[in-house]
Protein backbone atom coordinates (compact mmCIF):
# COMPACT_ATOMS: atom_id res chain seq x y z
CA UNK A 1 0.00 0.00 0.00
CA UNK A 2 3.07 2.10 0.02
CA UNK A 3 3.79 1.58 -3.63
CA UNK A 4 2.75 3.27 -6.55
CA UNK A 5 0.15 0.84 -7.84
CA UNK A 6 -2.31 1.04 -4.48
CA UNK A 7 -3.89 4.45 -3.76
CA UNK A 8 -5.48 3.52 0.12
CA UNK A 9 -8.05 5.23 2.26
CA UNK A 10 -8.43 5.81 5.81
CA UNK A 11 -11.01 3.51 6.77
CA UNK A 12 -13.02 3.49 10.19
CA UNK A 13 -13.42 0.01 12.02
CA UNK A 14 -15.28 -1.15 14.85
CA UNK A 15 -17.68 1.44 14.57
CA UNK A 16 -14.71 4.08 14.11
CA UNK A 17 -12.99 2.37 17.24
CA UNK A 18 -10.15 1.75 14.96
CA UNK A 19 -8.61 3.34 11.63
CA UNK A 20 -5.91 2.24 9.00
CA UNK A 21 -5.34 2.77 5.29
CA UNK A 22 -7.10 0.11 3.27
CA UNK A 23 -6.74 -0.06 -0.64
CA UNK A 24 -9.62 1.87 -2.47
CA UNK A 25 -12.57 0.32 -3.59
CA UNK A 26 -13.17 -2.87 -1.39
CA UNK A 27 -16.70 -3.39 -0.05
CA UNK A 28 -17.24 -3.58 3.42
CA UNK A 29 -18.83 -7.26 3.20
CA UNK A 30 -21.44 -6.68 6.19
CA UNK A 31 -23.51 -4.84 3.48
CA UNK A 32 -24.33 -8.11 2.05
CA UNK A 33 -23.81 -11.01 4.50
CA UNK A 34 -23.10 -11.48 8.69
CA UNK A 35 -19.99 -10.62 9.72
CA UNK A 36 -19.07 -11.80 13.94
CA UNK A 37 -18.71 -8.78 16.13
CA UNK A 38 -14.72 -9.24 16.63
CA UNK A 39 -13.72 -9.41 13.01
CA UNK A 40 -14.33 -6.71 9.87
CA UNK A 41 -14.13 -8.21 6.55
CA UNK A 42 -13.53 -6.19 2.82
CA UNK A 43 -13.96 -7.51 -0.28
CA UNK A 44 -12.81 -6.43 -3.72
CA UNK A 45 -15.39 -5.18 -6.26
CA UNK A 46 -13.07 -6.68 -9.04
CA UNK A 47 -12.72 -10.43 -9.97
CA UNK A 48 -9.20 -11.83 -9.61
CA UNK A 49 -8.95 -12.18 -13.79
CA UNK A 50 -9.73 -8.55 -13.92
CA UNK A 51 -7.31 -7.88 -11.36
CA UNK A 52 -4.27 -10.02 -12.96
CA UNK A 53 -5.71 -8.42 -16.09
CA UNK A 54 -5.51 -4.96 -15.17
CA UNK A 55 -1.93 -5.21 -13.25
CA UNK A 56 -0.68 -6.97 -16.55
CA UNK A 57 -1.54 -4.18 -18.70
CA UNK A 58 -0.85 -0.73 -16.67
CA UNK A 59 1.97 -0.33 -14.74
CA UNK A 60 0.00 2.82 -13.22
CA UNK A 61 -3.03 0.60 -11.92
CA UNK A 62 -4.65 2.35 -9.45
CA UNK A 63 -6.23 -1.29 -8.41
CA UNK A 64 -4.49 -3.10 -5.69
CA UNK A 65 -3.48 -6.83 -6.05
CA UNK A 66 -5.73 -7.63 -2.46
CA UNK A 67 -8.92 -9.71 -3.19
CA UNK A 68 -9.89 -9.42 0.00
CA UNK A 69 -8.94 -8.19 3.87
CA UNK A 70 -9.98 -9.56 7.13
CA UNK A 71 -9.51 -7.98 10.51
CA UNK A 72 -10.14 -9.54 13.34
CA UNK A 73 -9.95 -8.79 17.49
CA UNK A 74 -8.63 -11.68 18.48
CA UNK A 75 -7.22 -12.61 22.59
CA UNK A 76 -3.44 -13.07 22.95
CA UNK A 77 -2.23 -16.68 22.66
CA UNK A 78 0.99 -16.40 23.80
CA UNK A 79 1.92 -14.97 26.80
CA UNK A 80 2.41 -10.75 27.26
CA UNK A 81 6.33 -11.23 26.87
CA UNK A 82 5.96 -13.34 24.23
CA UNK A 83 8.33 -12.50 20.80
CA UNK A 84 6.78 -11.41 17.34
CA UNK A 85 7.22 -14.17 15.92
CA UNK A 86 5.39 -16.60 18.27
CA UNK A 87 2.84 -14.56 18.36
CA UNK A 88 2.29 -14.77 14.20
CA UNK A 89 3.01 -18.40 14.11
CA UNK A 90 0.59 -18.94 16.80
CA UNK A 91 -2.18 -16.56 14.88
CA UNK A 92 -1.03 -18.49 11.53
CA UNK A 93 -1.61 -22.16 13.02
CA UNK A 94 -4.90 -20.78 14.17
CA UNK A 95 -5.64 -19.52 10.42
CA UNK A 96 -4.44 -22.50 8.83
CA UNK A 97 -6.44 -24.94 10.83
CA UNK A 98 -9.31 -23.13 10.64
CA UNK A 99 -8.62 -23.37 7.08
CA UNK A 100 -8.60 -27.04 6.79
CA UNK A 101 -4.78 -26.43 5.61
CA UNK A 102 -2.84 -30.04 5.77
CA UNK A 103 0.82 -29.96 6.87
CA UNK A 104 0.00 -27.06 9.44
CA UNK A 105 3.30 -27.46 11.37
CA UNK A 106 5.51 -28.05 8.21
CA UNK A 107 4.27 -24.44 7.09
CA UNK A 108 4.02 -22.68 10.25
CA UNK A 109 7.67 -24.18 10.99
CA UNK A 110 9.00 -22.57 8.18
CA UNK A 111 7.31 -19.53 8.36
CA UNK A 112 9.40 -16.64 8.44
CA UNK A 113 8.32 -13.41 10.28
CA UNK A 114 8.99 -9.75 9.16
CA UNK A 115 8.85 -7.29 12.52
CA UNK A 116 7.01 -4.09 11.56
CA UNK A 117 9.41 -1.10 12.64
CA UNK A 118 7.50 1.84 13.99
CA UNK A 119 6.34 4.45 13.72
CA UNK A 120 3.11 2.49 15.23
CA UNK A 121 0.06 3.97 16.89
CA UNK A 122 1.53 4.01 21.14
CA UNK A 123 -0.55 1.52 22.01
CA UNK A 124 0.92 -1.35 19.51
CA UNK A 125 3.69 -2.73 21.48
CA UNK A 126 4.88 -4.06 18.38
CA UNK A 127 3.79 -5.58 14.71
CA UNK A 128 4.85 -8.43 12.63
CA UNK A 129 4.01 -9.91 9.45
CA UNK A 130 4.61 -13.09 7.36
CA UNK A 131 3.50 -14.32 4.00
CA UNK A 132 1.74 -17.52 2.83
CA UNK A 133 2.44 -17.88 -1.04
CA UNK A 134 0.80 -21.31 -0.75
CA UNK A 135 -2.30 -19.52 0.01
CA UNK A 136 -1.46 -16.02 -1.34
CA UNK A 137 -2.45 -14.63 2.19
CA UNK A 138 -0.41 -12.16 3.97
CA UNK A 139 -0.82 -12.26 8.05
CA UNK A 140 -0.35 -9.03 10.22
CA UNK A 141 -0.47 -9.36 13.99
CA UNK A 142 -0.97 -5.78 15.98
CA UNK A 143 0.08 -6.84 19.87
CA UNK A 144 -1.86 -4.11 22.06
CA UNK A 145 -0.45 -3.33 25.10
CA UNK A 146 -2.17 -2.84 28.42
CA UNK A 147 -5.07 -2.00 29.52
CA UNK A 148 -6.26 -3.17 26.04
CA UNK A 149 -4.58 -6.62 25.85
CA UNK A 150 -5.80 -8.09 22.49
CA UNK A 151 -4.11 -8.77 18.67
CA UNK A 152 -5.43 -7.39 15.83
CA UNK A 153 -4.76 -9.84 13.06
CA UNK A 154 -4.78 -8.54 9.52
CA UNK A 155 -5.23 -11.37 6.81
CA UNK A 156 -4.73 -9.84 3.51
CA UNK A 157 -5.72 -12.22 -0.12
CA UNK A 158 -3.26 -11.24 -2.43
CA UNK A 159 -1.14 -8.76 -0.25
CA UNK A 160 2.14 -8.50 0.10
CA UNK A 161 4.53 -7.15 3.24
CA UNK A 162 4.56 -3.90 1.92
CA UNK A 163 0.73 -3.91 2.34
CA UNK A 164 0.57 -4.98 5.93
CA UNK A 165 3.54 -2.97 6.45
CA UNK A 166 1.24 0.43 5.43
CA UNK A 167 -1.92 -1.01 7.40
CA UNK A 168 0.52 -1.00 10.25
CA UNK A 169 1.77 2.73 9.68
CA UNK A 170 -1.56 3.61 9.15
CA UNK A 171 -3.14 1.50 12.23
CA UNK A 172 -4.41 3.49 15.18
CA UNK A 173 -6.57 3.13 17.90
CA UNK A 174 -9.31 5.63 18.17
CA UNK A 175 -11.55 4.70 20.91
CA UNK A 176 -10.29 2.15 23.80
CA UNK A 177 -13.82 1.40 24.76
CA UNK A 178 -14.10 -1.21 22.15
CA UNK A 179 -11.80 -3.12 24.59
CA UNK A 180 -13.98 -2.64 27.85
CA UNK A 181 -11.08 0.45 28.73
Amino acid sequence: MTNETTCTCSTPLFGGALVAALPHGLLDASNIRPVPDNQEVFIATATNNQLQQSNATSTQSTQSSITSVVIDILEQPCGADASPTAVVRAHVTEILRLAGTTDVEQLVSTLAVTEIQPPLDARVVFGGAAHLPQMNITVLVLRLGEPLSADIVVTLSGGTLSDASAVAHSFKVVHKSLFGV
